[in-house]
């Protein structure tokens, strides 16, 4: 892999990169914001991890997503990315709790993703100890190069990448 492939730059190691099988990956994205959507299916568009590709679910609260999950017939995720502020401040924490304990879906990696307003969300360190979250990023932070490298790993190791 060339440093002139910015899309996945960060697979210079053939171990880390996802090799070839299978039915798409759903990824589910809850977030309110319409764009989060928008550029999380740019940043996916064209991705496959080991064989399979990258199909990308949106829910627009927490409500929204526990619906979808909840339907009968619907395909689980194989991954979560979750903000944190949406209908309330505690709207994705909330919600990755109903998934862990009423849900029973325990085994989906979920990555929080902590918007940078002060004063309403939860701290930093509160958030990486709590066991329902696996990984959190900061949006501030958040790179399509970032993004792809934590959910490439999440879909191949599922909650155990992200061991605490």
């Amino acid at each position: 892999m060339t440093d002139t492939d910015d899309d996945l730059m960060f697979l210079d190691d053939p171990e880390d990169a996802c090799l070839p099988s299978g039915a798409p990956w759903v990824v589910l994205v809850v977030d309110d914001d319409r764009d989060v959507h928008a550029v999380t299916k740019i940043a996916f568009n064209g991705q496959d991890c080991e064989g399979r590709s990258i199909d990308i679910h949106s829910a627009y609260s927490g409500q929204d997503a526990i619906e979808q999950i909840s339907q009968v017939g619907s395909t689980l995720p194989a991954l979560v990315l979750m903000d944190m502020v949406m209908d309330t401040p505690t709207d994705g924490l909330d919600t990755i709790h109903r998934l862990r304990n009423e849900l029973q879906l325990r085994d989906i990696p979920t990555i929080f993703i902590r918007t940078g307003q002060p004063g309403l969300t939860h701290s930093l360190q509160q958030l990486q100890n709590d066991p329902d979250i696996d990984l959190v990023l900061l949006k501030s932070d958040l790179t399509a190069e970032v993004l792809r490298r934590e959910v490439f790993r999440a879909l191949r190791n599922g909650r155990k990448a992200f061991a605490k």
